[in-house]
């Protein structure tokens, strides 16, 4: 079976030949090539194709949106200042006025940090408002099944849909700590942002819900020791809401959780996601694989399972086959990297992975 076959029989519920061997290059990709590491003809979209296609590992991410998202320019945009020593300061401009935040470049990770959130206090929570109810939608579905179709065998596209009101907040306005203040000061300006967002993004979800394509996936970067109470209380109404919704439609519903799992993993599952994306077991999340697997029922798919940090001297595939026995005895599963392989990484290992699953065979169900 090819890794695309195998993909959809564990969708399916059926038992692949093997596990799926699904990961994403994309930040090897991008930090190699701007090293100039990069071979040339692993540059680009088609680039990032022949590499998963030469080291015989999946692509699932990144599609083109199922769904754009579109502002007026004249009302509706982002400028930028370049403060030096790899620091930039933007500005977001809206009718309702501005804000601004401060990321620094980290040219060893081939990243970005955020050194300052763009929202300061409830007050600038208007600012968030008026950019979410500015948005319209429009349709891209044409764009996605291409793309699903040139990937082929190699691959099976997932399209990552915008991050649920709280994780955006998270991760984009706010920060944790900040929001964490701003839940004890000012409850309700708080909770009249997140549902003023919600009802944002209904006529999105209408369009999702109506793409003809089986799968998509929200990009929360979740992890619970961060947003595992303000999850609890701020998103999980949300989220049955959005999973019904997509269920209703006949879409596959995951979800991008890539830090600690703790008691977040059940509860996205009992909220309706059936495939938390990107799973870090121990050593570097918090969970062993066999409490991962524990913490699930048989038909929820676990996607990940081999952290990024894995990638380095000393480890070496065989530790893989603890992971497939364990997840992969009684449910489906989809081996994958969690979340990304770094840039410094090893691509050996990527190949000697797909090369081991496919040792194995198939998952031992009991």
């Amino acid at each position: 079976m090819t890794q695309r076959e195998r993909l959809q029989a564990v969708f399916n519920g059926e038992i692949p030949d093997a596990v799926p061997w699904f990961t994403d290059m994309s930040y090897y990709q991008h930090g190699n090539a701007r090293a100039g590491t990069l071979p040339e003809k692993y540059l680009g979209q088609d680039g990032l194709l022949e590499l998963h296609r030469d080291l015989g590992v999946g692509i699932y991410l990144f599609t083109p949106p199922l769904v754009k998202v579109n502002r007026d320019p004249t009302l509706f945009y982002r400028t930028e200042e370049d403060l030096g020593d790899g620091r930039r300061r933007y500005t977001i401009h809206t009718p309702e006025g501005n804000v601004s935040g401060l990321v620094q470049e980290c040219p060893q990770s081939s990243s970005t940090a955020n050194r300052e959130y763009p929202v300061k206090s409830a007050e600038d929570l208007r600012v968030v408002r008026c950019w979410y109810e500015g948005a319209t939608y429009k349709p891209n579905y044409d764009a996605v099944i291409e793309c699903d179709r040139k990937w082929g065998d190699i691959g099976f596209g997932v399209p990552i849909i915008p991050r649920s009101p709280l994780a955006a907040l998270v991760a984009e306005w706010v920060g944790v700590v900040n929001l964490s203040y701003i839940a004890a000061d000012a409850p309700d300006a708080l909770e009249e942002a997140l549902e003023a967002m919600r009802r944002a993004e209904d006529g999105f979800y209408r369009l999702v819900c109506q793409a003809p394509y089986p799968v998509v996936e929200v990009g929360e970067n979740l992890t619970a020791e961060a947003v595992g109470g303000l999850w609890r209380r701020y998103s999980r109404d949300y989220y049955k809401l959005r999973t019904n919704q997509l269920h209703a439609s006949g879409k596959l519903v995951g979800c991008h959780i890539d830090g600690t799992l703790g008691r977040l993993l059940k509860d996205i599952v009992e909220v309706g996601i059936d495939f938390p994306e990107s799973i870090v077991p121990r050593p570097v999340g918090d969970l062993t694989v066999r409490e991962i697997r524990d913490a699930v029922g048989p038909e929820t798919i676990l996607w990940g399972g081999v952290p990024g940090a894995m990638f380095a001297p000393p480890f070496e595939p065989e530790w893989v086959r603890e992971v497939v026995r364990v997840v992969g005895e009684r449910g489906r599963f989809v081996l994958a990297g969690a979340d990304q392989v770094p840039p410094n990484g090893d691509i050996g290992l990527v190949r000697r992975i797909g090369e081991l699953v496919e040792e194995i065979g198939p998952p031992r169900r009991i």
